[in-house]
Order: C-alpha cells, then structure tokens, then sequence
C-alpha cells in the first residue's frame, strides 16, 4: 500500500481550489481524461488486486479518498459518483456491496477510456 501513500501524499501538494472545485458534473477534456485514466490504470496494476484480496478498511478509505480527489481536480462524475458508493459503503461497513464496488473498479477505469476514445 506505500504506492497508494505516495499517490496521496502527490495530491495533498496541489492546491485546494483544484481539489475542491464548485460543480464536478462533467467529464474532463480529453487530455485530462488520458492522464485520468492513466492514474486510474496505474492503480489498477498495482494496488486494485491486493485490495481485492484483503479488503483492509484503512487502503479502501485512502484509495477511496485519492479517487474522490482526482474526481474532483478533473471534474469527473463518473469518478466521483463511484468515490462516492465506495466512500459510503465503507462508512455503513456493508460486507455485501462492498466487494461488488471494489470488483467494478476495472469496469470504472474502462468506460472512461471508451468516453476517451469517442471524444477523439
């Protein structure tokens, strides 16, 4: 999980305004949909199996914390509406819904990168 610590360490350094914006309701531009997505990627590769596996409360808080952020800083719906199911999921302790949240992940990751491709 030290991956996930350095992601979130990264995202505490930028400014507040952007982590924070007024009304995240859209997708990103397409460059910032690549680089979303490539964060996203990057999280699938290394942290998403582990988590899957053990399930630990504490990784899916920061993960679900990271996620909200960037859903935020990139003014991403989809992003910050599973952030959101994630974050409450984890909150209510709900052992059933949880791992069906966690396995949507890579779907997650892939539907913005379609959305990437069709605004080419």
């Amino acid at each position: 999980m030290s991956e996930l610590k350095k992601v979130l360490r990264a995202q505490r350094s930028l400014p507040r305004e952007q982590l924070v914006s007024s009304e995240a309701t859209a997708t990103p531009a397409p460059a910032k949909l690549l680089e979303l997505v490539a964060k996203l990627d990057e999280i699938e590769e290394t942290l998403w199996p582990e988590l899957c596996q053990t399930m630990k409360m504490r990784d899916l808080r920061q993960l679900s914390q990271c996620l909200q952020q960037w859903g935020q800083e990139y003014q991403c719906s989809p992003l910050l509406e599973y952030a959101t199911t994630l974050t409450t999921q984890i909150q209510e302790f709900d052992g059933e819904a949880l791992p069906k949240t966690i396995h949507a992940f890579p779907q997650l990751r892939r539907s913005l990168e379609i959305l990437y491709s069709e605004s080419q």
